[in-house]
């Protein structure tokens, strides 16, 4: 079952991975878990917090504005991440199409520039 996501997680998202208190589809410095520094959207940033949260020993790195997954649950009330079917991501495309950009364009530029980043030649799924 997802986990619904609350006004506050939007907000806190907006405040700490947006541009302007809003959601973004760029322009949002983060780290990656591993603690490579990146810029991005919204939807990436909550995708690595997302990852974050996996593992007991990443749920402390320092992903965005200096907070962690465990923050990120701590300041919100949350109790996990919202999966990418929920309310959050048809927020995300909404932004999207407001901004006249593809959601898919700015997924595949993230797998790309993740895929440089990490020399990694091919992506297997």
């Amino acid at each position: 079952m997802a986990v619904e996501t609350n006004e506050t997680a939007k907000n806190w998202l907006a405040t700490n991975a947006g541009v302007g208190n809003c959601f973004a589809t760029s322009g949002v410095s983060y780290f990656t878990v591993e603690g490579d520094p990146k810029t991005g959207g919204t939807f990436i940033v909550l995708t690595f917090l997302q990852t974050a949260g996996l593992l007991d020993a990443t749920k402390n790195n320092v992903i965005v504005n200096g907070k962690s997954y465990n923050d990120y649950l701590s300041e919100t009330g949350e109790t996990g991440i919202a999966d990418a079917d929920d309310e959050l991501f048809i927020e995300f495309r909404l932004t999207c199409i407001k901004e006249k950009t593809s959601m898919a364009k700015i997924i595949r530029e993230c797998i790309k520039n993740h895929v440089i980043a990490n020399k990694r030649t091919q992506i297997i799924s």
